[in-house]
C-alpha cells in the first residue's frame, strides 16, 4: 500500500501570501474610496437633475406654476438663511399663489428623501429666493442660478453645478 502523502502549506508559504494579501489591500483602499467618492459626485447631481426635470415637466402638463423648495418636515418649505440647504430633502408642490410657500391647500405632487453621506446641496439663486419656481410653461419664474454639489469629502474635482436659465433648461 502506498502511503498518502500529506498535502499542506508550511508556515513560511503562509507568510509570503498573507504578506502578498496585505500589499494588494493597501494599495486597493485608497483607489476604491476615490472611486466611491467620484461616484457619488456623479451620482447626486443626477438626481438633482431628475428632480429639476420632473418640475418642469409637472409644470407644463398641470399648466400650473410648480415649486420646489427645500424642507426638513416633509410637508413644507424650509427657509436657510436666503439660500435654502437642499440636503435635508425637497418637495415639489403646485403653488396657486406663487408666493414660493407651501399652503395647507396646495398640493404636494412629490417628497424627495435627503441626498446620502453629508454631501452640501444649496441653491444661490439670482433674485435670492430659496425655492425654484416653474411657470406652466416651463420657464423659470423670474429667477435663475446654479445649484451647487459639495461632497462629504469637500474635494474640489468632486464638486458639481447645475446651471438653470430662465428658460427652465438645467
Amino acid at each position: 500500500m502506498n502511503a498518502s502523502k500529506n498535502a499542506g502549506f508550511t508556515l513560511g508559504e503562509l507568510m509570503i501570501v498573507l504578506t502578498i494579501l496585505s500589499i494588494l489591500v493597501v494599495v486597493a483602499i485608497p483607489s476604491m474610496s476615490d472611486f466611491i467618492s467620484r461616484n457619488q459626485s456623479n451620482l447626486v447631481p443626477n438626481r438633482i437633475m431628475l428632480i429639476l426635470q420632473n418640475a418642469r415637466s409637472q409644470a407644463v402638463e398641470r399648466r400650473a406654476t410648480m415649486t420646489l423648495c427645500p424642507t426638513s418636515n416633509k410637508s413644507t418649505c424650509s427657509i436657510f438663511r436666503g439660500a435654502g440647504i437642499w440636503q435635508v430633502g425637497v418637495i415639489l408642490f403646485v403653488d396657486t399663489d406663487e408666493d414660493g410657500l407651501r399652503d395647507s391647500d396646495e398640493e404636494l405632487v412629490q417628497y424627495n428623501e435627503p441626498l446620502p453621506e453629508n454631501g452640501w446641496v444649496s441653491w444661490p439663486a439670482f433674485g435670492s429666493t430659496s425655492y425654484i419656481q416653474y411657470t406652466s410653461e416651463g420657464y423659470l419664474n423670474n429667477q435663475n442660478g446654479r445649484v451647487s454639489y459639495c461632497p462629504p469629502n469637500r474635494k474640489q474635482e468632486y464638486q458639481a453645478q447645475i446651471i438653470i436659465n430662465r428658460s427652465g433648461r438645467a
